[in-house]
């Protein structure tokens, strides 16, 4: 048996046949079960599981004691039947979006034998409907986590989690005795391995009255933390530092709690070196970095404030007291721990601030509490580059306006989102509106960009506020709409035209909403304008060290290496560890691709550069990709020129770079102007839109990755010398025959997404190109071949040409067919 699903229920009678038809639907090619427990419930749970065990006799088994064991007693008596090799949590309460669910976790573990568990992303919805569904998990930028990390803070759903069976024998029978025993499972299974990720949301987490989490306020939930980590300090005590941290966390969230702050009212919670979970019960909320003197505290509150203000405020758990009323004006609460009472008075600009504008409001052994007025203006530089904190691509609302004066068709109408000046996810800008018609009911709103329409929405949103102001209007009750756009890959200053689209198809002027795309500059204020440089080495050694030196000599401070040795047969770690600070990861021989992937996800830096081992970064090189970055805001990433060097470091003749500005994109496909990776310094956030260098490509891969960067985003190409490309025998590209294969396979990849001619008469010319400029090589290697008498390598070379350049085919024969002895 492969996997046991173990699914635990009490008095689950109303929702338990649906968390088994999501179990049941599993499409997997294995064997699996389902192990179903039921704790003596009363309301029909029970039956419904016999009946389910019953019509599938084959694939559920049962455990049904006859009196109530309690959660320790069902848990250690149940699990112990499971016979699965790997078993997945689903609660009797929750249910699986994905019939791939178990099929795509057990891939992970068996790939990855390191790994104790893994889980998902799942999405927290409410059953009375009292507040819209949101992320169960926050968003993650790496796959792999740590007992440290599952100490900070629970953010793995059980009904995500699938385990190795043998992790059983070190989770402590007391774990089971807490209301919180899944996060102490999950911590115990932390003490035994890591804990994997899959970015992917195949699950739905039900909030319901009588849950073990969401039916307690968030006071009680903080003071069952605090037990917890008390019993923590007992059993890990070489983990006492972080503990203590930890409850000094829960402490100040308490605090907040304890005070009343109102749920419209932002909190920062300031630290001088913040590592801790920022979480105040569904509050805007961030980290404070102490002594950051980048920017005044002011201009970093206010950012703060503008974001709160643009969202809507709601408490994601019940408080225990009522909240006091909410400031007339603009403000953030400010907790500072104890533990951070000397950095803030380190701090001038902030300690200033709460001296002029803060009230105390909460005092105890633990943290102070202020809140503090603040003026938006001062962080009107600060939110246009940052207010949507942990977003990657961003687009600022510049305009929104209806059209003037208003079509004799429209009797009225309005746009209440977005508001101007708002800074939005780029993948998720939010339109809500209404429209009367002057003779009936409008049917759809349309979304023009260029003249051309791309989105529409129906109007029939319901709008009881409407049908109250016109009373004489009985379409008036249904005369919303509303809709999300994605708004990724349009032009980096955009308009775009709403369009009604009366009953009888004809089309008049709603409004225009402008806008412009930014980049989020700050990821975490830990590692504000770090410049990772990941460098995938396997079997060029001898030139790592020069590799790596380039890299440390550049001006620019703030840099991190994380060299990846890919399984070399050589000495890649002794040489990566001459160098202090210089981090050294091994991957498993995968390749170049899987090698930066590897690179990527253990580094910590807003900004990326990818080095091979064998070329090296020009003085300047760092500086010059961020001053474009800086300027150009819109762009994801600034792209320099290079220069050519033999396998001794010899300069040798290098061709013209002019910038490309104009259709690059287009250009891409047709010449690949972007070159090597080491040219370009990406924006960590556009890994969040790409998934990073195809593994399935043996080359051309760093063309693939910036064709879906180039097609979706603006980069910046300048023609200041950045990198130097050393060309010896061992290149990739010295193969023409991988290479034409593998640039052609990376070009097709785009063809389903070219709707525009233009891009697919560029698309057929990048063809032409390639299968020209390779098939050159290609014959040239071919004849070569033919001359040495490799036969087999011919022969395959040869096929090549056929294929995609035939008419080289019979000039290479010709030539170099050699003399019959």
């Amino acid at each position: 048996m492969k996997v046991s699903v173990f699914v635990l229920t009490y008095e689950h009678g109303a929702w338990i046949g649906r968390a088994l038809d999501s179990a049941l639907a599993q499409e997997a090619p294995f064997d699996f079960e389902l192990l179903v427990a039921d704790d003596g419930s009363t309301d029909g749970t029970r039956e419904t599981v016999r009946e389910y065990a019953r019509r599938h006799p084959d694939r559920i088994r049962t455990f049904l004691p006859e009196r109530n064991l309690g959660v320790a007693g069902i848990w250690l008596e149940a699990a112990r039947r499971c016979r699965g090799e790997y078993v997945a949590i689903l609660e009797g309460d929750d249910y699986w979006t994905s019939p791939r669910k178990l099929a795509r976790q057990v891939a992970l573990l068996d790939a990855r034998p390191g790994w104790v568990s893994c889980f998902h992303r799942a999405t927290l919805f409410h059953e009375d409907g009292s507040a819209p569904p949101r992320p169960a998990t926050p968003a993650f930028d790496r796959d792999v986590f740590e007992l440290d990390d599952l100490l900070r803070a629970c953010f793995i759903p059980f009904l995500t989690v699938m385990f190795r069976r043998g992790a059983l024998a070190g989770i402590p029978e007391w774990g089971f005795s807490y209301p919180w025993f899944d996060w102490l499972f999950h911590i115990f299974c932390a003490r035994q391995g890591s804990i994997g990720f899959l970015d992917e949301d195949m699950a739905s987490y039900r909030v319901h009255s009588q849950g073990n989490w969401s039916a307690r306020d968030r006071v009680a939930q903080l003071e069952q933390d605090l037990s917890v980590y008390e019993r923590l300090a007992l059993e890990l005590p070489e983990r006492r530092g972080l503990i203590e941290r930890c409850v000094e966390n829960r402490r100040c969230q308490l605090a907040v709690e304890a005070s009343g702050v109102p749920a419209a009212t932002p909190v920062a919670l300031a630290e001088a070196d913040p590592d801790m979970p920022v979480y105040f019960n569904g509050r805007e909320a961030a980290a404070l970095r102490l002594g950051e003197g980048e920017e005044t505290a002011a201009a970093r509150l206010a950012a703060l404030a503008t974001r709160a203000a643009a969202g809507e405020p709601a408490l994601h758990y019940p408080p225990r007291q009522p909240l006091r009323a909410a400031a007339a004006g603009p403000c953030c609460a400010v907790v500072v721990p104890r533990s951070a009472d000397r950095a803030l008075a380190a701090d001038e600009s902030l300690s200033a601030l709460l001296g002029a504008e803060g009230e105390l409001v909460w005092e105890d052994a633990s943290c102070r509490v202020w809140e503090a007025a603040v003026d938006l203006a001062a962080g009107a530089a600060r939110a246009e580059r940052g207010a949507a904190g942990e977003m990657g691509a961003l687009i600022e609302i510049s305009a929104v306006s209806r059209a003037e004066p208003l079509p004799p068709e429209l009797h009225d109408c309005f746009l209440d989102e977005p508001k101007r000046g708002a800074v939005l996810d780029a993948r998720a800008v939010d339109v809500l509106g209404w429209v009367l018609g002057a003779e009936g009911q409008p049917a759809a709103v349309e979304f023009e960009l260029d003249g051309s329409v791309f989105w529409r929405a129906p109007v029939h949103a319901e709008r009881p506020d409407l049908a109250a102001a016109f009373p004489d209007r009985p379409e008036a009750a249904a005369s919303g709409f509303k809709t999300t756009l994605n708004l990724v890959g349009t032009p980096a200053e955009l308009e775009l035209d709403l369009v009604v689209v009366l009953r009888d198809q004809r089309r008049v002027p709603l409004g225009r909403i402008g806008g412009r795309h930014r980049w989020r500059r700050d990821r975490s204020p830990a590692f504000a304008q770090l410049v990772s440089v990941v460098i995938p080495c396997f079997g060029h050694a001898h030139y790592l060290g020069e590799a790596i030196e380039s890299v440390l000599a550049q001006g620019y401070p703030h840099l991190e290496v994380v060299v990846v040795d890919d399984s070399s047969p050589d000495n890649v770690a002794a040489v990566a560890s001459r160098y202090p600070g210089v981090r050294c990861v091994r991957g498993d021989g995968g390749g170049v691709s899987a090698a930066r992937n590897l690179g990527l996800r253990n580094t910590n830096g807003d900004f990326l550069v990818f080095l091979d081992a064998d070329d090296r970064l020009l003085p300047g090189a760092i500086e010059a990709g961020l001053r474009a970055l800086e300027d150009h805001p819109e762009c994801a990433g600034a792209i320099g020129a290079y220069r050519r060097a033999s396998h001794d470091g010899q300069p040798l003749p290098t061709h013209e770079q002019p910038p490309v500005v104009e259709d690059q994109f287009a250009r891409l496909m047709q010449d690949n102007w972007a070159g090597f990776p080491a040219r370009a310094i990406y924006r960590r956030a556009v890994f969040e839109h790409v998934k990073g260098f195809d593994p399935e490509l043996r080359a051309a891969e760093d063309f693939s990755l910036n064709l879906e960067i180039t097609r979706r985003f603006p980069v910046w190409s300048h023609d200041q010398l950045v990198v130097e490309h050393r060309e010896h025998g061992r290149n990739s590209s010295a193969d023409a025959a991988l290479m034409l294969t593998e640039t052609l396979a990376a070009l097709g990849r785009q063809r389903p997404h070219l709707r525009d001619p233009e891009l697919r008469r560029a698309y057929r010319q990048g063809r032409r190109h390639w299968k020209r400029y390779y098939g050159g090589l290609l014959a040239v290697q071919a004849g070569e071949s033919l001359r040495r008498r490799r036969w087999r390598k011919a022969a395959r070379e040869l096929a090549l040409l056929a294929r995609h350049r035939p008419r080289a085919v019979p000039r290479v024969l010709g030539r170099d067919r050699p003399t019959a002895t």
